[in-house]
């Protein structure tokens, strides 16, 4: 079978690896087609490290993974300056879907720190959310219990009661999300909850499972999207918004 190429968004190479330096597998990777973020860790009088223009980001060794990945998203955001806009009908405006007056409003929920970040960069940067109404929470247990109020429009993200319900139009959950509960936190059962409540928009669910569980998800008719996690946020964004062009709607039983 035809295994489809999948780019890494993110590669972060030591200072030397065996008899090669990171500087020149950061070349052969830009050489070999890759446009990712490219980080290295070498200590900051290191020759070559800095200035090369193979390379994103340099971090020192001891830097934290927390402030590592915050600069790397940050970057990552900044660079994503024209996100996707696939349609399935032709338009007379220019102006891309994602980008058009009338913005999506999404919800998203991971309860990892940097998982998180990443879906926040994918509702805003790729797909346009505006932000105003959109978020992307998981942080607390309190948060991940009341998801699918956040998305119904019921509260906000800091679960305080709207006074003008506001349902989302895309939401974006990882599956295992909370394990260590009881019941377990799960985002195919935070779906159909929602789906049970009137929720008809689009659900993606984006996982690290085996692929016997990722077919098993794909099977459940209330799920639009899964995605397993890894794949290029540009990717995920066209999935996204190939089932929000096809009218997908959904009716609770």
């Amino acid at each position: 079978a035809n295994v489809p190429v999948r780019q890494a968004d993110v590669v972060l190479l030591p200072e030397r690896v065996c008899q090669a330096d990171g500087v020149s597998i950061a070349r052969e990777l830009r050489g070999g087609g890759f446009c990712g973020t490219i980080c290295l860790l070498a200590d900051q009088g290191a020759p070559l490290s800095h200035g090369a223009a193979e390379i994103d980001l340099v971090f020192d060794p001891s830097s934290s993974p927390g402030g590592m990945a915050t600069r790397i998203i940050d970057l990552i955001s900044r660079k994503a300056l024209a996100p996707p806009a696939p349609s399935l009908h032709k338009s007379s405006s220019s102006t891309p879907s994602c980008r058009s007056a009338s913005k999506l409003v999404c919800a998203s929920i991971d309860d990892e720190d940097v998982p998180r970040m990443m879906l926040e960069v994918l509702i805003e940067t790729y797909l346009g959310a505006d932000m105003r109404y959109s978020c992307a929470v998981g942080a607390s247990i309190e948060q991940q219990r009341a998801f699918a109020d956040i998305a119904l429009g019921l509260v906000d993200a800091e679960l305080r009661p709207l006074a003008e319900r506001r349902v989302v139009d895309v939401v974006v959950l990882d599956e295992n999300i909370n394990l260590s509960v009881s019941p377990p936190i799960l985002g195919s059962n935070l779906i159909k909850d929602m789906r049970a409540r009137g929720f008809t928009g689009v659900a993606c669910i984006i996982t690290g499972e085996s692929v016997e569980r990722v077919a098993e998800l794909r099977k459940q008719p209330f799920i639009d999207l899964v995605i397993e996690k890894g794949t290029p946020l540009r990717q995920v964004a066209e999935g996204i918004l190939r089932c929000r062009d096809n009218g997908r709607s959904h009716v609770p039983n």
